[in-house]
């Protein structure tokens, strides 16, 4: 799967933010699909259903193939902070699963009534520390699988068990994706999925997020990236995918992203590093026989200054040379 995660078109479309490729405006998916891609990761919160449902629609007429991800979240959850929709707040973990099981079949049948053809979910979006509200909130604790595997991982386990036997009561074939950030510390990984096998969750795919100019990892060429994917889908027997990744054509930036501007060796932030980037990387994983696919994060997104220098769109909504560059036939 050469995918995309563009889950801002509909805001970004309702404040007519343009895209222009070749001199001429036109829809981003379509740029997209033209491109190579063939994959949308798709962002469902339990208050966005209906708007993800049209884009996935829309997605799909392009082209692509829909990868549900359920965040089991009202709004954004990842890394740091995974809270429970507020409307699960009051409810125990044996009332949260019940819950979650409901919300999952619900969601999978109005993918399935919209005509989309997803047999590939996502549960949950960085979980390494937990998910919708069962989550690790001290950092020190973070730091220890031990802790993490008695306090946290089987409440964790509980919870996307429970979603992924709601999806399964829609489509008893689906497969599902179990998405961790920390790529580079292997030995943690291993725990975290090994814990969630133990209690019972179905991890048919390892999904990764993948930012090597983000602070969090000083390891920024693809060899140790691949070494680590190659360690884990041998260890699980099972593929991997690569569900965010992007590389910024600057390194001036805003926001919570602003220091993620450490260049990986030989690509330096510009728009033709960024380019020669997308094309290395792509073909990397094309040649590794354990990688499903890969999603870049937020393409679209060069409306805002926060993620600007990572969309393969400039300021004034102008294809960059890295859109070119999904195009890995």
């Amino acid at each position: 799967m050469n995918g995309i995660d563009a889950n801002y078109l509909p805001e970004l479309r309702a404040r007519d933010v343009p895209w222009r490729t070749n001199g001429y405006d036109g829809d981003p998916l379509a740029a997209f699909a033209q491109r190579g891609v063939n994959a949308f990761r798709l962002r469902l919160w339990t208050t966005n259903t209906e708007t993800a449902l049209t884009l996935a629609t829309q997605a799909q007429q392009a082209g692509m193939t829909v990868l549900p991800v359920l965040f089991l979240s009202d709004n954004w959850a990842d890394y740091v902070k995974q809270p429970v929709p507020a409307e699960w707040q009051d409810s125990d973990l044996t009332g949260k699963c019940g819950t979650v099981a409901g919300y999952a079949a619900r969601t999978a049948i109005a993918l399935r009534e919209r005509g989309i053809r997803a047999n590939l979910y996502a549960i949950g979006n960085e979980i390494d520390f937990g998910i919708c509200g069962e989550f690790e909130e001290r950092w020190e604790r973070r730091v220890s699988p031990d802790w993490l595997r008695q306090e946290v991982w089987p409440r964790a386990a509980a919870i996307i068990a429970a979603a992924q036997q709601g999806v399964r009561t829609v489509n008893p074939a689906a497969r599902f994706v179990i998405h961790l950030t920390q790529w580079w510390n292997v030995p943690f990984c291993r725990a975290m999925l090994s814990a969630l096998r133990e209690h019972g969750v179905q991890v048919d795919v390892i999904g990764l997020s993948y930012y090597p100019t983000a602070p969090m990892s000083e390891q920024r060429d693809f060899s140790s990236f691949f070494a680590s994917t190659d360690t884990l889908a041998a260890a699980f027997n099972c593929p991997v995918i690569i569900c965010e990744y992007a590389y910024p054509a600057s390194a001036e930036m805003g926001g919570q992203f602003s220091d993620w501007n450490h260049a990986a060796p030989g690509y330096p932030l510009t728009p033709e590093g960024q380019a020669r980037w997308l094309k290395d990387f792509l073909v990397a994983c094309r040649a590794d026989a354990h990688i499903a696919g890969a999603f870049y994060w937020s393409p679209e997104w060069h409306a805002d200054e926060m993620w600007r220098a990572f969309a393969l769109f400039d300021e004034r909504g102008n294809a960059r040379p890295a859109l070119s560059s999904l195009d890995n036939q």
